[in-house]
């Protein structure tokens, strides 16, 4: 089997692919990315629908107005709050006034006070710099992109709407199309925010959209587009939507890619020359990463989702081909000369760890990946596969640790999984980033109590970030509200502070809001919340926390040093409690499997004696007991084999 292409190969297949040369300086189509969507990398979404458009032999210009806002705002010493970590409906707020000018006059809520003043301290500015850019720099912005392009030559604008852009998209194709009404636009995003119901309020609501494309664009927006030069009428396709009398309507659900491997290759080209026109201390805000998709949709989804996520309701999955993959990141190394890449698939597989990260290793190709998310059962032979292969860091789907609260969440894992995830990432030198989950439906008092108790002992860990679990549309929690204690959810309170009171929010809302009684496990969740903040604190330190195990010829030491406020201690354990220590380093056991692994050991033990040393392990808080089963808490040193 081959590793990566060489470079002949690579120009042949990515002319068979997907790139076409079309000059697009000549483009009458433009592609629109507005603020707030990520700045420090390449859009996917309009790398996709530039070479969509290159295969049907149509020039387009990409415009990543995203970029241009990240330089104001550094101009403006503001460059911080163009974070991942905005609240998307804050985001959206920012550029209500744009969107409608009348907002001006209507002072912010106190949820938008509280908004904006949490927001500001994360990013360290004055709250007063975001109600400046809300009424000065967002609307100031806007307007002057009209005279930043040449639009009358235009006969479409394309805007991909990536919460939180919607406010922002929709400001300018307001302007657009008051100026020039023969402007044709057409809008396309995320399934979570571009659905049948929301399109179809949005189009009753705002005159200046032309049609809403409801799902994946690739299979129709050429041929929506050269409708669109050729004058109309809309087309009659899945997922079109165009404005009542503009065409024949359509019913039939939402666009859709059948194979994965028939998408073209992600044209980047056009990001990278805009990110060579910023100025250099705006260039250095954007790295240069490439992103890059392995599949569709989400494998877990197809049978039992996360009962909190309504990115991939139905699951949707589809998968490339490893050599598609392969080839696909020899061709954007290519054409960019860029070498670290992200991957933005919900989860990599175990087969895409073993068929696509593996050869990349073997390859020695210079490649190194960014980002990746994984299952927290993900075995440690392919977690030394992905760090082989240049990944630096790995978002496993942790949310909780309790078994309880897991079997809640419908994570489709357990606490030993996650537990041994972070041990192992310790272990090979891996970046996590995990949350822990707060605000969880129908968790008891004795579950979260469990899982406080047990953060102390976890200190030499990864620490999580508190997050508070969110109702969002498509979700089990949010079509089932009633049976999780929701109640009748409502679209959150910001949203009328962004859209006009015409707007139906219930159909466009994507974060609601519901009545919960929390105040029988408040106090915990609080308690929680004051231990993940004393964890990040402490590894942030000089010397990271630590629990490690190292042999001295028939010792075994366990050096715990994971508190830093208190004095550090080496345990020593003996002969055949370090035999039993060992056994359960990586694998969960009971007594008897241990005791039956032993037994052709120079140290074989019997069950009862097992219990005995594994009870006074569990009290020096070394190992971790649950459901009859021991995992050992401590990382290694080094392997011991």
């Amino acid at each position: 089997m081959r590793a990566l292409l060489t470079s002949g190969e690579v120009g042949r297949r990515a002319r068979r692919l997907c790139y076409n040369p079309a000059m697009r300086e000549a483009g009458n189509v433009a592609l629109v990315n507005m603020p707030w969507a990520p700045a420090d990398r390449p859009s996917i979404q309009l790398g996709i629908l530039t070479a969509t458009l290159d295969q049907a032999a149509i020039a387009s210009d990409s415009h990543f107005f995203n970029l241009d806002f990240l330089d104001l705002l550094r101009q403006q010493e503001l460059a911080s709050l163009y974070s991942a970590a905005l609240p998307a409906l804050l985001g959206e707020w920012m550029f209500a006034v744009a969107l409608d000018p009348g907002l001006a006059a209507v002072p912010p809520s106190p949820l938008a006070q509280q908004a904006v003043v949490a927001y500001a301290a994360a990013c360290s500015v004055e709250p007063a710099q975001l109600t400046r850019l809300r009424l000065e720099l967002a609307p100031a912005f806007v307007d002057q992109l009209i005279e930043r392009v040449d639009w009358s030559r235009l006969a479409a604008a394309c805007f991909t709407l990536t919460y939180p852009q919607i406010a922002a998209a929709f400001a300018l194709a307001r302007r657009l199309k008051a100026r020039w009404p023969r402007l044709q636009t057409i809008f396309g995003g995320a399934a979570s925010q571009i659905h049948a119901a929301s399109s179809a309020a949005y189009l009753r609501t705002f005159d200046f959209i032309d049609v809403m494309v409801v799902g994946e664009a690739e299979p129709v927006l050429a041929q929506v587009v050269e409708v669109a030069l050729a004058g109309g009428p809309w087309p009659a396709l899945p997922g079109v939507h165009p404005r009542a009398g503009q065409g024949a309507p359509t019913d039939r659900g939402f666009a859709r890619a059948a194979r994965a491997d028939a998408l073209p290759i992600p044209d980047y080209r056009p990001f990278a020359a805009a990110r060579e026109r910023l100025p250099p201390e705006s260039q250095q805000l954007v790295r240069t990463e490439v992103p890059i998709e392995f599949a569709r949709g989400c494998p877990w989804a197809t049978k039992t989702p996360c009962a909190f996520c309504g990115f991939y309701p139905t699951g949707g999955y589809r998968p490339k081909r490893a050599q598609r993959v392969l080839d696909e990141l020899a061709t954007q190394r290519a054409r960019l000369g860029w070498s670290t890449f992200c991957v933005v698939d919900s989860t990599v597989t175990r087969h895409q760890v073993d068929h696509v990260f593996a050869r990349v290793a073997a390859g020695g190709a210079d490649i190194a990946f960014s980002f990746v998310e994984v299952r927290s059962d993900l075995p440690r032979r392919q977690l030394e596969k992905l760090r082989a292969a240049g990944v630096q860091l790995v978002q496993p789907g942790v949310e909780a640790l309790d078994d309880g609260l897991l079997r809640r969440l419908n994570k489709g894992v357990t606490l030993f999984d996650n537990i041994r995830l972070l041990k192992w990432c310790r272990e090979l030198d891996l970046e996590v980033s995990y949350n822990l989950l707060l605000g969880i439906p129908q968790a008891t008092a004795d579950e979260l109590n469990a899982q406080l108790v047990l953060l102390p002992r976890l200190m030499h860990l990864a620490p999580p970030y508190a997050a508070q679990l969110n109702l969002v549309r498509g979700s089990r929690y949010w079509c089932q509200s009633q049976s999780f204690g929701f109640g009748s959810p409502k679209p959150h309170a910001l949203y009328a502070e962004i859209f006009p009171p015409a707007l139906e929010l219930p159909q466009v809302a994507y974060e609601f809001s519901a009545d919960r009684d929390l105040s029988a496990t408040r106090a915990l969740y609080d308690a929680t919340g004051r231990q993940i903040r004393r964890w990040q604190r402490w590894w942030q330190g000089s010397v990271r926390p630590s629990l490690t195990l190292r042999q001295e010829g028939e010792r075994v030491v366990v050096d715990d040093r994971r508190n830093p406020n208190r004095p550090s201690r080496s345990v020593d354990v003996d002969r055949r409690s370090g035999a039993i220590y060992r056994s359960i380093l990586d694998r969960p056991r009971s007594a008897r499997e241990i005791a039956v692994a032993l037994r052709w050991s120079r140290q074989p033990a019997s069950v009862r004696e097992v219990e005995e040393r594994l009870a006074e392990l569990v009290d020096r808080e070394l190992v971790l007991a649950l459901g009859g089963r021991h995992l050992a808490l401590a990382t290694r040193c080094t392997i011991i084999r």
